[in-house]
């Protein structure tokens, strides 16, 4: 079994993503790092079905490129808006 660990706030990881990426979806497609409290998919399908199903799944709360922001956006982004709202 090969175990798969991604933080978004890894050099490596914005220096090359793709090996990443590709790990991901062939040893955890749906992946959840828990210290960062985040969850991942990687498959087109599972994307597509999880942004359709705003009810499940949220885009509040956002994950920031940038650590240093504590995980909150300084500023409202439509990106991190959920229905109605966005």
């Amino acid at each position: 079994m090969t175990t798969v660990h991604l933080d978004p706030y890894d050099h490596a990881f914005h220096e090359n993503p793709y090996p990443y990426y590709k790990a991901l979806r062939d040893h955890d497609p749906v992946y959840y790092n828990a210290e960062r409290r985040l969850w991942l998919l990687t498959k087109w399908e599972d994307v597509r079905m999880a942004f359709r199903d705003f009810k499940t799944f949220r885009s509040e709360g956002g994950v920031a490129l940038d650590d240093s922001s504590g995980g909150a956006f300084p500023f409202p982004m439509f990106i991190t808006n959920d229905p109605p709202d966005h």
